[in-house]
């Protein structure tokens, strides 16, 4: 049979949400509070994001990003999202950062 790793966002023991990477197993991911990032043993690399004003309470995902092709399987991911402002008296602004291994 072949692998496939499933991705499930669920309240209350109730799916919510669903999302299938058929043929392929998961072998790191990492979240924060915008977005979730799964890295397969087939060294592929999804990024999911969500509600900008709700996050992750909305029971929603989306793939942001077509899948980053790597060719190895992925072994750690690291993802840090960063508030800034660029002036005084300007709205923060976010930065997000990946590593991955």
């Amino acid at each position: 049979a072949l692998p496939c790793t499933v991705l499930t966002l669920s309240k209350g023991g109730q799916s919510l949400w669903k999302d299938q990477l058929p043929g392929t197993s998961c072998s790191a991911i990492a979240a924060s509070k915008s977005w979730l990032v799964v890295g397969t043993s087939d060294g592929c690399v999804q990024i999911y994001g969500t509600s900008p004003s709700l996050g992750w309470a909305s029971a929603s995902a989306f793939r942001s990003h077509p899948p980053f092709v790597f060719g190895r399987p992925i072994v750690a991911l690291y993802l840090r999202e960063c508030s800034f402002s660029r002036s005084s008296g300007a709205q923060n602004e976010r930065s997000t950062e990946l590593l991955v291994v």
